[in-house]
Parts: structure tokens; sequence; C-alpha cells
């Protein structure tokens, strides 16, 4: 699902992108709404990343547009009994699997990448969710955990707002969140507040 929402982000709004429909539509409205300047001659052709995050972590489900909508509503799987789901990432190896259970060998092929695609590398997902503050980061993947729950996918790790307090003991207390999502640096014999970057 991240790497969904980062190709969307890329194709409709980065500034190399080439969606002047998306621009108009979308992403005027985007930079009106969290832009705290955004002038008088907006485009929506300069949307940023975090801008783009927060508007989806505000959409209702039912204004998502199909670029971005979680799977679980775009294909709905506990309605439709899908005899087979696949993934985008694997649709080359999952593909040449179906037509083989099919029978369709050397009557149906799979068509292979254009050569100008290029899909997001993890590597690049990861420096675009880096760029998110813990909240920000918490809500978008609370907005598709039905989607990585249901499909398989693994759940990024959710950044946690800790406080860490040091005993004179020197031993560590931690809250009842850190306790469920492990425990996080601070200054030895202080009380700070830190959100942690993965």
């Amino acid at each position: 699902p991240m790497d969904r929402l980062v190709s969307a982000y890329m194709d409709k709004f980065h500034p190399n992108g080439s969606s002047k429909v998306f621009h108009s539509l979308v992403g005027t409205s985007i930079v009106k709404r969290y832009r705290p300047n955004p002038g008088n001659n907006i485009t929506g052709a300069d949307v940023t990343w975090p801008e783009f995050v927060q508007y989806i972590n505000d959409l209702k489900l039912s204004d998502f547009n199909e670029h971005w909508a979680p799977y679980d509503d775009l294909c709905q799987p506990c309605v439709v009994n899908y005899d087979f789901i696949g993934h985008y990432k694997y649709m080359q190896e999952e593909s040449n699997y179906l037509i083989r259970k099919l029978g369709a060998e050397g009557r149906v092929a799979f068509p292979g990448r254009q050569p100008f695609f290029h899909p997001s590398s993890s590597k690049k997902v990861s420096s675009f969710v880096k760029q998110l503050d813990a909240d920000m980061r918490r809500q978008v993947v609370e907005v598709f955990a039905k989607s990585y729950e249901l499909f398989g996918y693994q759940m990024p790790e959710i950044p946690t707002n800790a406080v860490t307090i040091e005993e004179p003991n020197n031993e560590t207390v931690l809250t009842s969140s850190q306790q469920e999502h492990g425990p996080q640096t601070a200054s030895r014999g202080t009380i700070s507040a830190t959100n942690a970057r993965t």
C-alpha cells in the first residue's frame, strides 16, 4: 500500500509528474487546504509529499480516488469470492503461475514490462516515508491497515511518541504504550519525548 501511495503521488502530483488534470482538480485544493501561505497563483503542480499524505489521512473513504483507495475498498475481498489474489510486486511470476494453472501455456502469455516503466524501489519508498512525522506515518498506516492485513503485506513499523523515564537507580520505566512498542532513547536522568524514526 505505501509503495502504491508513493507511486500515485509521483505520477499525479510530483513536480516531474505530468497529470495536469489532477493538478487542477485535486492539487489546487490540497495546496489551499494544507499550505499555510499558498499565494494567489495556485496551479496544484507543486503539491508536497507531506501535503498529499495529510490529504489522504483526512479523506473520508467515500471520497478516495481509485489511484489511492485502499485495496480492500477497491477489490471488496469480503464480498467477491476470488479464486486467486496476486501481488503487483510479483505480477510476472504470479501471472505465469495462473496461466499454467489454467492450462493456457503456449496460447496466452503475460506481456513483459515496458522499458520505460520503473517501479518504486523500497529505498525510494523509505526515503518518502522518512519525510513524514510520527503522527502522520501512524495515521497513513491506519488508513491502509486493512489492506496490509487482508492481502498479506508486511505492516511497516509505526514510530511512537515515546517518553522514557530514568529512575535514580538508572532503571528505565516504560509507559504502557512503550511496553507495546518497545523503549525509545532519552537523556540520562531526564524525562524527554522523542519521535522514533525508522
